[in-house]
């Protein structure tokens, strides 16, 4: 039925519109499923300066909030608790990497989930100590979540072009995602962050323990991302696309 529906808008849509543009390659991609070709990419988002903003101000500290030590290693999940988003590996992923760590002598690294989803309650039973289920919190905790991490992974099954990966860069996290929709297109190779071909739990582990202990790789691909997402994926840097996309036209027109 869904498939039906989707097929049945695009057919209508497709009655009034004659130029399509994809909020990413992969979904330029992806229309042509409905025989729809784009004729370019207007990207996905974010207010650099809204970051800029919330990221001054310190009245909201995480890590002292929930006695995180300042050395300890924080990764972070953000978004919808559903099956699709892969949490319940995450999850199994970082219990396993401290129980790891803990026969090696070392510190255990923290996880914060910032969302709510038909898995809260589950998640709320799998967690222990290392494991943070803040609920479902506003932007301005979102960013703050974000700051007090050193890792944002987000290890789903489908997405169009997360807009909390995103907002992970522009708090300059270091971001494990998925091969799936637009990240890719952001985090281009393994200098800017990394692309799992899966989110199995063993997956999830063995690239989460690749990057915690190495900062100076972390740190890197934190600035590269973090200067790609200031050019290309800025409401600044849309707005100019779709205005020079709306003077193209008229020069067409005329």
């Amino acid at each position: 039925v869904g498939g039906w529906y989707e097929h049945f808008l695009t057919f209508l849509l497709k009655r009034y519109c004659d130029d399509y543009y994809g909020v990413s390659e992969a979904c330029c991609e992806w229309s042509g499923h409905f025989h729809i070709k784009s004729k370019g990419t207007l990207y996905n988002a974010v207010e650099i300066k809204e970051f800029q903003r919330i990221l001054k101000e310190p009245d909201i500290d995480y890590r002292k909030e929930y006695g995180i030590p300042s050395g300890a290693k924080v990764i972070s999940f953000t978004g919808r608790l559903i099956p699709e988003k892969g949490i319940k590996q995450l999850v199994s992923a970082v219990k396993k990497i401290n129980i790891s760590r803990t026969k090696k002598g070392q510190a255990p690294v923290y996880l914060m989930i910032a969302g709510d989803g038909i898995l809260y309650q589950e998640l709320i039973e799998m967690s222990d100590p290392y494991i943070i289920l803040t609920g479902q919190v506003d932007f301005e905790h979102i960013v703050k979540i974000l700051d007090a991490s050193d890792i944002f992974c987000l290890p789903s099954d489908s997405e169009g072009f997360p807009t909390s990966v995103l907002e992970a860069v522009a708090c300059k996290c270091f971001v494990i995602t998925t091969y799936q929709g637009g990240a890719k297109e952001l985090l281009v190779d393994e200098q800017y962050g990394i692309i799992m071909r899966d989110n199995t739990v063993e997956s999830i582990q063995k690239n989460l323990e690749k990057v915690i202990e190495d900062d100076a790789y972390r740190t890197q691909a934190e600035c590269k991302s973090y200067d790609r997402l200031v050019k290309y994926f800025t409401w600044d840097a849309t707005a100019e696309k779709v205005m020079q996309i709306a003077k193209d036209m008229n020069g067409e027109k005329e």
